[in-house]
């Protein structure tokens, strides 16, 4: 079985997506194929669907030109789960990268937000946050007026 996942925060989408290894299904005197493909919403059943081909090269060409297709649309393949769910094999990837960083005295440092827009932006609350409380106080006589001008 490939489980595949995408995550992505700014679109709201959390799904997965797998595919089973080609398995024999006997009907009448010739043996069929089977991968079975399920998908959804990451935490729910999801759906699922079975498909049917008379050779194993056809099954598996189907089941790697899906994969194919899921990774160049920006899934990841899980490569273990943990307590806190599946962990992605670019997680690993970046983990491995800032390991190896790590170990030759390179440290890792997120460049901080540059601009207000990005701020206001930003996924974490706690620089958001900050921001906000830091700008200064408008005048309520004149809330047009900027307090630096």
């Amino acid at each position: 079985m490939t489980r595949l996942e995408l995550r992505d925060t700014f679109r709201n989408h959390y799904k997965f997506w797998e595919v089973s290894e080609p398995g024999v299904q006997t009907m009448g005197s010739s043996p069929r194929y089977a991968v079975t493909v399920r998908w959804g919403r990451i935490g729910t059943q999801g759906q699922e669907k079975t498909h049917m081909f008379s050779s194993l090269i056809e099954a598996r060409a189907f089941r790697d030109s899906k994969v194919s297709a899921k990774l160049g649309k920006g899934y990841s393949k899980v490569v273990a789960k943990s307590s806190s769910g599946n962990i992605l094999e670019s997680e690993l990837d970046a983990l491995r990268q800032a390991e190896a960083g790590a170990g030759l005295g390179v440290p890792h440092v997120a460049s901080p937000p540059s601009s207000a827009a990005e701020i206001l932006a930003s996924d974490n609350r706690v620089i958001r946050e900050a921001f906000i409380e830091a700008l200064p106080e408008l005048d309520p006589a004149d809330p047009f007026k900027l307090p630096w001008e």
